[in-house]
């Protein structure tokens, strides 16, 4: 929690590692270059941090103060940092990007997500769309009224969904690429004219919702008391024309 006293600090401790980050009342955030996700999670699980004006110092990986009291470092540059390496760790998909759940990454360290995502909307109208709006509509309202399906095909590789179109619009006499992509799906049943559509609705539903549920649903209390004020068409509107 961050102190109201302008002369206390806390810190809040990382791991094994050596270094830690460091929130100040006056919304100071000290973060390492080679470790910015760690860090600004850990701070951002502190729920005062949203209410302050937050500056940044960083370190290079050997220690030295890149930028002394945030100077030339601003929230934008922080998130501009964030979010690749968060991409790249902690989500999985083709084009649209689901969150992996992690046993290193706990409850307080996903209300750190959304936290970070509300401080960036409210102070940048900064928003990461580059997260599946199946996730985040979820994330925000507890469900999701994304045609599931049509996203299943935007997220899994070229080649598979090439294969599933065509399918979808002539169904091939030879399923034997269809029967492939199916077992990498853990699906046992046969796929035919009739069902492809539905299975492909219930797979998007797998991968959107039922395995990065609770990373959803830990998020959710803090997404919903900044983004519940928009109905679903406005939040989903979000996504054609936001700051990414």
């Amino acid at each position: 929690m961050i102190e109201n006293d302008m002369e206390n600090d806390i810190d809040v401790q990382l791991d094994e590692r050596s270094s830690s980050t460091r929130t100040t009342a006056s919304g100071q955030i000290t973060i390492r270059r080679d470790a910015v996700m760690d860090d600004l999670t850990a701070a951002f699980s502190d729920p005062t941090v949203t209410n302050c004006r937050l500056s940044f110092c960083m370190f290079q990986p050997h220690g030295e103060v890149e930028y002394e009291q945030g100077v030339n470092l601003d929230f934008k540059d922080v998130l501009d940092l964030f979010w690749p390496e968060f991409i790249s760790t902690m989500t999985r998909g083709n084009g649209l990007k689901i969150p992996i759940l992690r046993g290193d990454f706990d409850r307080s360290r996903w209300e750190g997500v959304g936290r970070i995502i509300c401080k960036g909307w409210k102070d940048l109208n900064y928003f990461p769309k580059m997260l599946a709006p199946a996730f985040m509509e979820t994330a925000v309202y507890g469900k999701t009224t994304v045609d599931t399906k049509e996203a299943f095909l935007q997220w899994i590789p070229e080649a598979e969904r090439e294969v599933l179109e065509a399918a979808l619009h002539e169904f091939p006499t030879d399923t034997a690429e269809l029967d492939d992509i199916f077992r990498r799906y853990r699906c046992r049943t046969p796929p035919t004219e009739q069902n492809l559509p539905r299975l492909l609705t219930a797979f998007g539903h797998v991968e959107f919702v039922q395995r990065s549920y609770y990373a959803a649903m830990t998020m959710k209390p803090v997404l919903k008391s900044v983004f519940g004020q928009f109905s679903r068409e406005e939040f989903l509107a979000l996504y054609d024309n936001p700051r990414e």
